[in-house]
């Protein structure tokens, strides 16, 4: 079935809609889909610091360590430390990251100078 949504200002948006089950109840999902693409890149300091100022995101956001980084970059919440984060390794990449501010992600390294990058919407 196909149908328009529009957000508050009326203004036409993307979505994206998942069903399951089948008889007469069928759960779905709708997602609203990015209309702005997120990205920035940095160095991660000894002490935990957001991604980058309030930003809403609606796909997500996937964080890559440079390759060339000398340093892992731990990702977490205002909480993060090398001990405790999520370990993006040069190279690597984080999972899709589903949350919907960028101000909810934090980074750091142990020595303050690991390499990063990030992409979403």
């Amino acid at each position: 079935m196909a149908f328009d949504v529009f957000d508050a200002n009326h203004i036409k948006i993307a979505v994206e809609s998942t069903v399951n089950g089948s008889g007469n109840h069928v759960p779905h999902h709708i997602k609203e889909m990015g209309s702005a693409l997120l990205f920035g890149q940095g160095t991660a300091g000894a002490v935990a610091a957001a991604l980058g100022a309030s930003t809403a995101v609606l796909s997500g956001i996937t964080i890559t360590c440079d390759s060339a980084s000398p340093e892992t970059v731990y990702v977490g919440d205002a909480t993060v430390t090398d001990a405790t984060g999520y370990p993006v390794r040069p190279g690597e990449s984080s999972p899709k990251l589903e949350i919907n501010d960028i101000a909810n992600i934090y980074v750091v390294s142990t020595s303050g100078t690991g390499v990063y990058s990030y992409i979403g919407s």
